[in-house]
């Protein structure tokens, strides 16, 4: 299955690359099984450096608690509108 997924992943950190400057790839960490952390990689669809913009961000949040959440966030970027749309 990765081997067939591969030309599509590949073909999206292209577009990424080139419709938004950074890395095409951001990376995560998060909290699993047996609250063990894991670094978890996954196409970037917001602007670098969008972590840094929740506080500017933060009378915007429609969120709860931990959760930061705006419906039109303006640090998405175009493509990254579709990649989440289609993921």
């Amino acid at each position: 299955l990765l081997l067939l997924a591969l030309p599509v992943v590949v073909a999206a950190a292209v577009a990424v690359r080139l419709t938004s400057p950074g890395p095409a790839f951001y990376g995560q960490t998060r909290v699993g099984r047996d609250g063990r952390s894991f670094r978890m990689w996954k196409l970037r669809s917001m602007v670098v450096g969008a972590d840094a913009l929740c506080g500017v961000l933060a009378e915007q949040n429609e969120g709860d608690g931990v959760l930061f959440k705006i419906r039109s966030d303006p640090r998405i970027t175009p493509l990254g509108a579709l990649l989440r749309r289609f993921s």
